[in-house]
């Protein structure tokens, strides 16, 4: 009997455990700083995804798991622009383009 009582116990701290992680939360996004004024690595930035509202013409991204709007900041860059494929960021000292997808397409038979 106490076998059973201590197997359920442990049964539910496991869900439980389990409960409180989202297995579809991406990676990095668990990782990025959530203060704005924080610079991260330039490897550490990634546009993850670029929205466009039917309702609105302005366009919004999802940069290392944060959605963002042009005018924001974000670890220590203002986002100036967002068009169809990329972000563009300005820090006080550079400019920096996080681009969707690599410009190179690599064909294979």
């Amino acid at each position: 009997m106490y076998k059973l009582i201590i197997g359920i116990v442990f049964s539910l701290v496991a869900l439980n455990v389990l409960a409180k992680s989202d297995p579809t939360m991406p990676l990095r996004a668990g990782l990025a700083s959530t203060e704005g004024s924080e610079r991260q690595k330039n490897s550490d930035i990634v546009l993850q995804s670029i929205i466009k509202s039917t309702t609105s013409t302005n366009l919004k991204a999802i940069i290392s798991g944060k959605l963002v709007e042009q005018g924001q900041k974000l670890f220590g860059y203002t986002i100036v622009k967002i068009d169809g494929r990329s972000v563009t960021l300005q820090s006080e000292d550079r400019a920096r383009k996080l681009t969707l997808f690599t410009q190179s397409v690599v064909k294979y038979k």
